[in-house]
């Protein structure tokens, strides 16, 4: 069937009737034909700048289902079908990728050498008791890897594990998070478990790992509490329970994820003042230190240029909500035009910058006359 340019259409043979169906390329698109036996099967591949198409091989998941009764034990099974090599390039594998995040697919398991068509396998479930994400691999000769668009999901099942969900945290603070873990078993067998959330900053935990842990192991099903501290404020955070019962068993629950609370930045105002030789001054008024702030400091600046990127400040003072302070700025030259600013820092590290225009100093006094008597 003829592909116009731009459109993702291309057919191959009748269903069901043995006869395969020929790929077909416009300037835009290449398009594999599949054979008629498997149906109809669309597949798109850009085209790279000098026409060829692209060298990673092409395979789709069409099906994958999870059997916790399986005879050799939990396994998933899957039918994949691999349309495209890679270009000049022979099929070597296919396979699965799985991992506990879709976005971090860390685990492969190579089925079958790979041929173009539809193939199928099995693979082992992983015996915890979390979310599962799956896709379907090839690999070329050349080492090029394709993975399939469409991802499984599935839950594995550990009657010996423990159970337990946890929810978004009942309560956040600026460095710091609440959550309560649900355990709903402890495990076939098991007489306790201890609970903890880890949390990092990536959803796949693969950077540094904060875990805290309730103040004491579980003798039964119900709801811990378990406190997270020191977070820094205004940051995304990824968050999940593991529970571990006496036996060994380990669980980790789904991933949530949230945001540790943003102090708010402090809010002046200011006007310049006096003028000396070598000295500017101004009065700064801290309306607020922010909320969530206890505390700041205050200090004025005093640059030549106007994106301060060399300036001369005065000493920080702390600041004091609602009334005026008057700030000098000292050891400039006389007679110079400067660009003023106020500076105002809370604990919390937000600031606040009030332009204050500009202020020329004081052209320095002439020098008396020296007279020399002989």
């Amino acid at each position: 069937k003829t592909a116009d340019a731009g459109t993702e259409v291309a057919q191959s043979g009748t269903p069901g009737t043995g006869g395969g169906g020929g790929g077909g390329s416009t300037a835009q698109n290449y398009y594999a034909g599949g054979d008629g036996g498997s149906g109809i099967v669309i597949v798109r591949y850009p085209i790279q700048g000098d026409g060829s198409a692209m060298p990673a091989p092409a395979i789709g998941l069409t099906s994958a289902s999870y059997d916790p009764e399986a005879e050799d034990g939990k396994e998933v099974s899957v039918v994949y079908r691999l349309a495209w090599a890679g270009r000049d390039y022979q099929l070597a594998d296919a396979g699965v990728v799985w991992g506990y995040s879709a976005a971090a697919l860390n685990n492969t398991n190579w089925l079958a050498e790979g041929v173009i068509g539809t193939g199928s396998g099995t693979v082992a479930a992983p015996n915890v008791s979390r979310t599962v994400y799956l896709r379907a691999i090839a690999r070329n000769g050349a080492g090029e890897v394709g993975t399939s668009v469409e991802l499984f999901t599935f839950k594995p099942s550990n009657p010996d594990a423990p159970e337990a969900t946890l929810s978004d945290p009942t309560t956040v603070g600026y460095t710091e998070a609440a959550f309560a873990v649900d355990v709903t078993s402890l495990g076939t067998g098991a007489a306790s478990a201890s609970v903890a959330v880890e949390i990092g900053t990536d959803e796949d935990f693969a950077g540094t790992i904060l875990s805290f842990a309730a103040d004491e192991s579980i003798t039964a099903a119900g709801t811990t509490a378990v406190s997270a501290t020191g977070l820094a404020h205004g940051t995304t955070y990824y968050a999940r329970a593991v529970v571990e019962n006496n036996l060994g068993e380990v669980m980790m629950t789904d991933t949530v994820q949230f945001r540790s609370a943003t102090p708010g930045a402090p809010v002046a105002t200011g006007e310049t003042g006096e003028t000396g030789v070598s000295t500017l001054a101004a009065t700064v008024t801290v309306a607020s230190l922010g909320v969530g702030a206890t505390s700041a400091t205050v200090r004025l600046e005093a640059s030549l240029t106007a994106d301060f990127a060399t300036a001369v400040a005065s000493e920080a003072a702390a600041a004091t909500a609602n009334t005026p302070q008057t700030l000098t700025v000292a050891g400039l030259s006389s007679g110079t035009e400067y660009y003023l600013r106020a500076v105002v820092v809370n604990n919390w590290g937000r600031e606040a910058v009030v332009s204050l225009g500009t202020a020329t100093t004081e052209a320095a006094p002439p020098t008396a006359p020296v007279f020399l008597v002989w």
